[in-house]
């Protein structure tokens, strides 16, 4: 599923967001022992290893659009989160 994703990069971003949209955590990263991937899944959760997060809602409505109506990707999440400095984060 991520591999679609990946390869979809392209139509996904083929134009301007309003914001800043962050591409799944799992895509970036390396575990030096694949056998580490089940148990980072049961710590974080596939659901929020595969989400892509946003910074602007109405980009989180287009992006999660173009996933599930273009693409067909059900099963893949899309968060909002405003951009905030670390010193805002309660």
């Amino acid at each position: 599923m991520l591999e679609s994703i990946e390869d979809s990069r392209q139509f996904l971003f083929s134009s301007k967001f309003k914001g800043k949209v962050y591409e799944p955590v799992m895509l970036h990263l390396k575990l030096r022992d694949p056998s580490d991937a089940a148990f980072l899944q049961q710590s974080i959760g596939r659901p929020d290893l595969e989400a892509f997060l946003c910074e602007e809602a109405e980009d989180a409505s287009e992006l999660m659009r173009r996933l599930r109506t273009d693409l067909g990707l059900r099963r893949i999440n899309v968060a909002h989160s405003p951009d905030m400095r670390p010193g805002e984060f309660r």
